[in-house]
């Protein structure tokens, strides 16, 4: 029948107990073979009551509508390559509009709409404000220069925004200054300002207790500056765009690594905790905790790992190495880099094979 309707046939995803998005799967499994479905109710007496009515396609569709940016919204979410604090704003605006678009919409399923309105409360309440409640997702939306701070602009939260990153940097170099101040004292003792001149006691009181007015302007002109920079280009990496204009702009690019380095999502502390399950196992208890880090952190960095192996001139690690206890010196260098020198309180053997082979 499939063949017959020219669909190529994909069997319907059976919806799973713990993931919301298999139940999409599941729905989008049911459109794809509509006219498959339709063609077998006009021909097979057995179908008709198998089939959905006119009215639970539609209602089907429109679900299916609804759903498929919230799936796409958790899977950017989740990425790990590139940063992610940044799009949470653009993307609830854009399941915001989403969402309003098709409850306007008054050819929608009535059914669809009120599960629309459902849906449109609950991200409401999961993200008051269109989620500019939280200062981290602000920042990022302003310091990616793909949206230069544009969703804050419609919402009216542009300038208190800009105010409040300048007076986070000012403030951690206020924070840098006084922890400077306080070493040079300890260096110098309690009696050491008595050897000073006039002017060195003038500029450590000014250094440590009065705001740096000259660092404060510079942080507003680099902002000036920011805001009057195109747009990035849709493929541009806000990592590596931030890198390139580091010199130009100091002040925020130390910033935005900071903001820009906070995931969105717990997928991959989960997957860390998912990998750690499957070195400690029943069989393997006496792992000590050092050795499962190192075993978690290898798993986890292995392009990176085999990558920085290359480049010191050591291919990969064969069955013929560990056989032969060849690359256990290899070992250790990645340890000492990645995670530090590893004493294992285990018995000799099957530990260390293990760890080698991983």
């Amino acid at each position: 029948t499939a063949l017959r309707n020219n669909i190529a046939f994909r069997k319907p995803q059976n919806p799973g107990k713990t993931r919301w998005d298999s139940q999409l799967d599941n729905m989008k499994s049911v459109l794809h073979l509509k006219a498959a479905i339709e063609d077998l109710e006009s021909r097979e007496p057995e179908w008709e009551d198998k089939a959905l009515s006119r009215s639970e396609w539609k209602l089907l569709e429109g679900a299916v509508k609804l759903l498929e940016p919230f799936k796409e919204t958790t899977k950017v979410w989740q990425y790990e390559s590139i940063p992610t604090i940044n799009l949470v704003v653009d993307r609830i605006y854009c399941m915001e509009e989403g969402l309003m678009e098709f409850i306007a919409n008054r050819n929608n399923d009535k059914f669809g709409i009120t599960f629309a309105k459902e849906l449109k409360r609950n991200l409401e309440k999961r993200f008051p404000n269109h989620g500019l409640n939280v200062f981290e997702r602000r920042a990022g939306n302003y310091l990616d220069p793909h949206f230069k701070g544009i969703h804050l602009r419609k919402f009216k939260k542009f300038d208190s925004t800009k105010d409040e990153i300048e007076n986070r940097i000012n403030a951690a170099q206020d924070d840098a200054i006084d922890e400077g101040v306080e070493r040079n004292n300890n260096i110098q003792g309690n009696n050491s300002q008595e050897n000073m001149s006039p002017t060195a006691k003038l500029r450590l009181e000014l250094e440590g207790l009065e705001p740096n007015e000259r660092e404060v302007s510079k942080v507003r002109a680099e902002m000036a500056l920011f805001d009057k920079l195109e747009i990035a280009p849709k493929e541009a990496n806000v990592l590596s765009w931030w890198k390139d204009h580091e010199q130009t702009l100091p002040n925020l690019a130390q910033f935005a690594r900071k903001v820009l380095a906070i995931p969105v999502s717990s997928g991959k502390s989960e997957r860390v905790f998912s990998t750690g399950g499957n070195f400690v196992t029943a069989k393997r208890t006496r792992l000590n905790a050092q050795k499962v880090q190192a075993l978690i952190v290898i798993k986890e960095n292995r392009k990176q790992i085999q990558k920085y192996l290359r480049n010191l001139g050591i291919d990969e690690i064969s069955t013929e190495d560990i056989t032969e206890n060849r690359a256990f010196e290899q070992i250790r260098v990645v340890q000492q880099v990645f995670v530090g020198d590893i004493e294992s309180d285990t018995e000799p053997g099957s530990d260390d094979e293990y760890f080698m082979d991983e």
